[in-house]
């Protein structure tokens, strides 16, 4: 959409409109304004005294549903509102259902301040046309989307295999409702996996589908981490971004195709040459088996590793946290390398892993896996990837695999699950929140 004063015109992305039959559509300028609620809060939760006929409302996202607070600006005779953001991040098209009869849109936090500010210095417009399309950077790209899911199953395997683009998608959409959208979540980032999976599919007819998901897994390329400056959990990425040309050139087989570490033993460490502790530490020992799938062509193997950021659940009590994206959260939620020690990270050690397969055969690299030393027991969960570069005999160029690992620092199984009673968790509560301490009184 476009934002214009006597003096100035700029461009804003903002999200589809929360309600399909509401498009945001505004072919001729109307006039935005940033109006103050009822109890002068700028978030637009209580009715509006001020008269907003024929005009947009500009109110800042929290403190009650998307639905509120386009129900009292339509109230106040509200065209339209358009909701920025409380805090950076990632955009999501409002949800709002039949009650609302005006087209809702979400911006950014800087955008929606920045439209505050000209708004409060005299006129400004809004336009939005239907047929007109410009193009945003999007500062998050390559970087893991903060609605990706998140974490391990309940047997602390890796519930994720491997990453696809999902945010932000211009793609197709009904006719009837405008022919193309701008649209994020799995249903974006599913068709990339399937059509990669087809595509490996139609190159080697003969794999089996866990052999497809394991290449797609391993030629991926892992996902930065910003916070850490390490790589993205695979616990959230997996293999990391999904690289269809490597999975169908490649001629490799590793099994697994990722390490669930799960709990790891506490004992003395052992077994490597290298040792980094004379305390007992958590430790874990696995075994890969790595096939050369191109008959004709040895192929010389080495490995090396890339620690991921560690992540918790959990605070210093044991108690679960509000996000494991908050990286204000008090609980120190991502591991900073620039701010901890190297002891915060999972160190990787392997006597063979430098190796010679010949054409045709399988090798096993055993590897041993020590957790974070400086990091608490039963809150954290850790991880990162081993690298593996495999150049084929006669060849120049190399050619690289990842294989994924995490796992929990601690005794999983005495991690608590519910709140102590003292706590007055679990409890029965209303849609304001305020405990129901009599449920005979419900309906």
């Amino acid at each position: 959409m476009t934002i214009s004063t006597p003096s100035t015109t700029f461009n804003v992305f903002k999200t589809n409109s929360g309600s399909p039959e509401q498009e945001f559509v505004f072919e001729k300028k109307t006039p935005i304004v940033a109006p103050k609620d009822s109890l002068g809060n700028t978030n637009g939760c209580n009715p509006f005294t001020v008269d907003l006929t024929n005009k947009v409302a500009l109110v800042m996202r929290g403190n009650c549903s998307f639905i509120e607070k386009a129900v009292f600006a339509q109230d106040a005779g509200a065209k339209g509102i358009v909701v920025y953001n409380n805090v950076g991040g990632s955009l999501e098209a409002p949800l709002v259902d039949e009650t609302v009869k005006i087209p809702i849109t979400i911006i950014s936090k800087d955008d929606g301040e920045n439209i505050a500010d000209v708004a409060s210095q005299g006129p400004t417009f809004v336009s939005a046309s239907k047929d007109v399309y410009a193009t945003f950077t999007n500062d998050k790209g390559g970087l893991m989307a903060e609605f990706s899911a998140f974490g391990p199953t309940p047997e602390l395997d890796m519930g994720v295999s491997v990453s696809a683009p999902g945010a932000f998608i211009w793609s197709t959409y009904p006719r009837k409702m405008g022919n193309y959208i701008t649209m994020s979540g799995t249903s974006m980032a599913t068709p990339y996996v399937s059509g990669a999976a087809a595509l490996l599919k139609q190159a080697r007819p003969d794999m089996s589908v866990s052999e497809i998901r394991s290449v797609l897994t391993n030629t991926a390329k892992p996902v930065e981490d910003p916070a850490s400056k390490l790589k993205a959990s695979p616990y959230q990425s997996g293999g990391g971004l999904l690289d269809i040309y490597n999975a169908v050139k490649s001629r490799v087989q590793i099994d697994p195709p990722v390490l669930a570490i799960n709990d790891t033993q506490y004992a003395p460490f052992t077994g490597v040459v290298h040792r980094i502790s004379k305390d007992d530490i958590r430790w874990a020992i696995r075994t890969l088996k790595i096939k050369n799938t191109d008959k004709t062509k040895g192929l010389r193997i080495s490995m090396d590793h890339a620690p991921a950021s560690s992540v918790t659940m959990f605070n210093t009590t044991g108690m679960i946290i509000d996000s494991i994206l908050n990286v204000d959260n008090d609980a120190a939620v991502l591991v900073d390398t620039e701010a901890s020690a190297k002891n915060t990270m999972p160190r990787v050690f392997s006597l063979d892993s430098n190796q010679y397969i010949a054409p045709g055969m399988t090798a096993l690299v055993t590897v041993t896996i020590a957790s974070p030393l400086g990091l608490d027991d039963n809150r954290w969960f850790y991880g990162g990837y081993l690298n593996f570069t495999m150049q084929w005999s006669g060849e120049s160029t190399k050619s690289n695999y990842v294989v994924p690992y995490a796992g929990f620092k601690g005794e999983f199984n005495k991690v608590p699950i519910l709140a102590p009673k003292s706590s007055g968790f679990p409890a029965i509560v209303n849609s304001d929140g305020d405990f129901i301490k009599d449920v005979s009184k419900l309906k």
